[in-house]
């Protein structure tokens, strides 16, 4: 049986960035976003998995995307 991932939260100079088992996942500008980020990641383990991407590209990405 594989063991539940360990999620962190850190201060970084960008927000507070989420860890996944040591491993930088997402950033979020406010604590209060982070924490809920972790909610969502422990009750959807396959959105933890897919979140490499920090947020705010995630959303440069789409914005560029829809300008093309």
């Amino acid at each position: 049986m594989r063991s539940q991932p360990r999620f962190t939260i850190e201060r970084s100079e960008n927000g507070f960035s989420i860890y996944r088992d040591g491993q930088a996942i997402a950033t979020y500008a406010r604590a209060d976003q982070a924490i809920e980020a972790v909610r969502q990641f422990r009750e959807r383990p396959a959105q933890a998995q897919q979140a490499n991407v920090p947020p705010m590209i995630a959303q440069m990405k789409a914005r560029l995307a829809q300008r093309a």
